[in-house]
């Protein structure tokens, strides 16, 4: 999918610093209550893909986190969709929020396979840290011991982001073979 973005007009507020647009908090809306096709229109229409709400987290963050599958419980493909046509209008896959949590880390929370799939082959870090200590796979660990009812879903992120973990790693530890 080919994203045109243009420049929108200013509402004045500002986060951080920078001006936030009425288009940019209804990307955030969107993208937090899975609504496919009003991401994308906003993306055309000229959102920006790395705006954050006051938590710092990202439309990435939030359908990570949130999205259709947090108000069904269970994953929608939606989901999983919207977190693809953001990174493909640049969205930062390993944006931190104020928790210094990223987008792997609230999709491992929330037990989203495809989601999860996604963001690791657009580069997520699979070894990133929250302010705690917590790291994607801890996460899914925790949220699957807490919902075994969940256990399919659980056991697939952790699945995931463990070949993540193997395949990274082999790269840092695998000496040169010429």
């Amino acid at each position: 999918m080919n994203l045109s973005v243009s420049a929108p007009h200013s509402s004045g507020l500002l986060i951080a610093g920078r001006a936030v647009t009425s288009l940019d908090k209804d990307l955030l809306k969107a993208a937090k209550y899975g609504d496919h096709d009003g991401v994308v229109d906003d993306l055309i229409q000229g959102a920006n893909p790395l705006t954050w709400n006051e938590d710092f987290r990202t439309a990435l963050a939030l359908v990570s986190k949130f999205g259709r599958s947090y108000y069904a419980q269970t994953e929608h493909q939606d989901d999983a969709q919207i977190a693809n046509a953001l990174l493909e209008a640049g969205a930062k896959v390993n944006a931190l929020d104020s928790r210094w949590r990223t987008p792997l880390m609230e999709a491992s929370l929330s037990l989203k396979p495809n989601t999860v799939e996604i963001l690791l082959a657009h580069q997520a870090d699979v070894f990133a840290r929250d302010k705690y200590s917590h790291t994607a796979y801890s996460d899914a660990a925790w949220i699957l011991q807490a919902n075994p009812n969940r256990d399919e879903e659980g056991k697939s992120v952790l699945s995931l982001l463990s070949g993540s973990m193997k395949k990274t790693q082999s790269y840092v530890t695998t000496p040169d073979t010429e």
